[in-house]
């Protein structure tokens, strides 16, 4: 069985338990310029990559707004690209 303590692959009851840390909760951070994984213990507050020294962030900034506008330029592209053709072919008979 591949849930065996022995295989190294946790039980899926295990993945879902409240149990199961965050990144978030376990003070974990990376640094969005240079992509290091960090620990910090300010929570985000002041906290900066002690490679690059960029401001770290426990999320990225503005992510729902981001989020809602990949949504709506979806939502906006969706008919046209699935009405244009995709691609055009011909030869000597006709198109």
């Amino acid at each position: 069985r591949m849930g065996d303590r022995y295989s190294g692959v946790p039980d899926r009851d295990e993945l879902t338990t409240p149990s199961a840390r965050t990144a978030m909760a376990s003070g974990l951070m990376t640094c969005h310029s240079c992509g290091l994984l960090t620990k910090s213990d300010s929570h985000g507050h002041d906290a900066s990559c002690p490679r690059c020294g960029a401001h770290l962030h426990a999320r990225k900034p503005a992510s729902f707004t981001r989020t809602w506008a990949f949504l709506i330029a979806a939502m906006v592209l969706y008919i046209p690209a699935n009405m244009l053709p995709v691609m055009n072919t011909s030869s000597l008979f006709g198109s």
